[in-house]
């Protein structure tokens, strides 16, 4: 897999631009449709004020989609004993460099938005030993195409919600960085990965 990971992720953000909802408190699966909600109210104002592009994109995605994911799981999960390993600084700049590719990764899938396309929310999965550990199963659905299954693997820390995997087609996002970034980090250590994040973001 290449750096910027599974295509298909694109069709994270493209969940996360439908179905706003109201109400005080939220569970698991209202904090994925207030995602979107925040995002659409931000794309209509900046349309209506006649403004657009890739800047635009890049602030909407980093101010309303990645308050909702748990970076500091996601590092443990995806680089492992290496980021037991890593410095204080490594561990900095992995976080900073990872940030920015799932940034310009879901800022270029603001392009791909449809309105075609319908999201069905399926019934949520609760882990049998932990209620603080779920998974928010979705559909993405377009008329003469297979639907794309999207499943949130969220956990409640600090009585709120976040993100902390995103499977597409039932093939894990943490797992596919996992294996292609341990690849990196063996051929030429965790600074061989930090410099290929990056020249990549740049």
């Amino acid at each position: 897999m290449s750096l910027t990971g599974m295509a298909p992720v694109r069709g994270f953000l493209l969940l996360l631009l439908l179905q706003p909802v109201s109400g005080m408190a939220m569970d698991a699966r209202q904090v994925i449709e207030r995602a979107a909600g925040d995002v659409m109210a931000m794309l209509e104002k900046e349309a209506a004020a006649g403004r657009s592009g890739t800047e635009d994109a890049y602030s909407l995605v980093e101010a309303h989609v990645l308050p909702y994911f748990d970076f500091d799981r996601m590092s443990l999960l995806i680089l492992g004993n290496y980021w037991k390993d890593a410095t204080d600084d490594q561990k900095s700049r992995f976080q900073s460099g990872f940030k920015r590719l799932l940034i310009n990764t879901y800022a270029s899938a603001l392009s791909e938005y449809s309105s075609a396309q319908e999201i069905a929310y399926l019934s949520t999965i609760t882990s049998p030993s932990n209620p603080d550990v779920v998974i928010v199963p979705t559909e993405i659905r377009q008329q003469g195409s297979p639907p794309i299954a999207v499943a949130y693997r969220m956990h409640r820390q600090d009585e709120k919600w976040r993100v902390y995997d995103v499977a597409i087609g039932g093939i894990s996002l943490v797992m596919n960085y996992r294996a292609s970034f341990a690849g990196q980090i063996r051929e030429g250590g965790i600074e061989s990965l930090l410099s290929s994040l990056a020249s990549h973001n740049q």
